[in-house]
């Protein structure tokens, strides 16, 4: 939001803004990870992490690609994932190990969206498209859109879905395909 963030308990709204150390107020991206440390994004400020009494954060400054950051998630190690809007960054015990952007197969560095899927891999939704990681680089799936992608996720049966602005698509069999409900294709993602 453009007024920080909220913990709701008991009840009641505890705000956290830039007077209780957020580094901004234009937040974004909020994951709480398996250790129980809140990490926030901002749009213009890098990543926040609360540990439950303070906020300490990572900037460009620090190795992140950019201060504009869209998403988070949490790997099967316990890294934690971060999309900025000039590329992806993975923080392992506090500290920046390693970055992707085009050259390791992201079809953009304009990060949109990132998820894991329940076998542990991790899916990067981008601007142009959408990439998988496989062996510390990153594929692009058969038949996946090559447009924005806004919504990443997984349906029972563990196949890949993705919304775009045209609609939705589904991997099934290692192909991606649109998703169709009676013949007709799904759209408005």
């Amino acid at each position: 939001t453009k007024r920080g963030l909220n913990q709701f308990s008991d009840g009641r709204s505890i705000p956290y803004t830039t007077a209780e150390g957020l580094p901004s107020n234009e937040t974004g991206p909020v994951l709480q990870d398996s250790a129980g440390v809140i990490w926030a994004g901002t749009l213009d400020a890098g990543l926040a992490h609360f540990d439950g009494r303070r906020f300490a954060k990572f900037t460009a400054a620090d190795g992140l690609p950019s201060n504009v950051l869209r998403a988070l998630v949490e790997d099967a190690e316990h890294a934690l994932w971060v999309g900025t809007n000039r590329g992806l960054a993975r923080l392992q015990n506090g500290r920046i190990v390693r970055h992707y952007t085009t050259a390791d197969g992201l079809p953009s560095s304009d990060i949109r969206n990132l998820f894991r899927d329940r076998t542990g891999g991790i899916w990067v939704g981008t601007m142009s498209g959408l990439a998988a990681l496989s062996g510390g680089h990153f594929d692009i799936p058969p038949g996946s859109p090559r447009r924005e992608i806004r919504a990443l996720g997984q349906d029972r049966d563990g196949n890949i879905v993705v919304g775009t602005e045209d609609g939705f698509h589904i991997q099934r069999q290692g192909l991606f395909q649109p998703l169709t409900q009676d013949g007709l294709y799904m759209r408005n993602a």
